[in-house]
């Protein structure tokens, strides 16, 4: 299914951002007013047919005075693939909501990719990432990551759950401010680059 097809306006619709209804279908889609422009706007999530570990593009949606709908963004990066090299499936639960003006991606696995949160909101007319959140039970210790991106801050906490306490360290960061765009945003990639930049303060 084509974004074009999804907003009934193919003029509306770039040729070179809008996949081709052959090659992908909607997986997932949301509604809600994303850009508080008092219109509902729709996220949609795309699935490779012939792909199933295929990268899965995000359109942003934006609903007109018309009630027809404008593609504004597209992002191969805010979605993850939903299976590894070895055809693994990364998180058991998916789910993708617009909420007072934020695009939500919420991933859940209770295997090594953990759970993560990542948050969208538009500036202007820039989608913005603000915020990240992981979670991540290993051997002996359970990781929590807030990773608040216009702060610039880095909370960690982490849990000892090998002892019968199960004590809590939390350590805090500030970090160097960025600003991170819809389109070119890898969250798995960000908070990494955020815990390495952390470790070597």
């Amino acid at each position: 299914m084509c974004a074009a097809s999804f907003i009934h306006a193919p003029e509306k619709c770039p040729p070179t951002s809008c996949p081709g209804p052959a090659t992908y279908e909607v997986q997932y889609e949301t509604e809600g007013d994303l850009n508080n422009d008092g219109f509902a706007d729709r996220a949609v999530v795309l699935q490779n047919k012939a792909d199933s570990a295929g990268i899965r593009p995000v359109l942003a949606l934006l609903g007109q005075l018309d009630k027809s709908y404008r593609l504004d963004k597209v992002s191969g990066y805010a979605f993850p693939v939903a299976y590894n090299e070895v055809g693994f499936q990364l998180h058991d639960t998916e789910d993708l909501t617009i909420d007072n003006g934020e695009l939500r991606i919420d991933l859940y696995s209770i295997g090594p990719s953990g759970n993560s949160t990542s948050i969208f909101k538009y500036f202007g007319r820039d989608l913005l990432l603000t915020y990240i959140e992981t979670y991540n039970m290993g051997a002996g210790s359970h990781l929590r990551a807030e990773y608040d991106v216009f702060k610039g801050t880095l909370t960690e906490a982490e849990t000892n759950t090998m002892k019968d306490d199960m004590p809590t360290e939390v350590r805090e960061y500030r970090l160097k401010k960025k600003t991170f765009h819809f389109e070119s945003a890898d969250p798995k990639e960000i908070i990494s680059q955020a815990f390495r930049q952390a470790r070597d303060r």
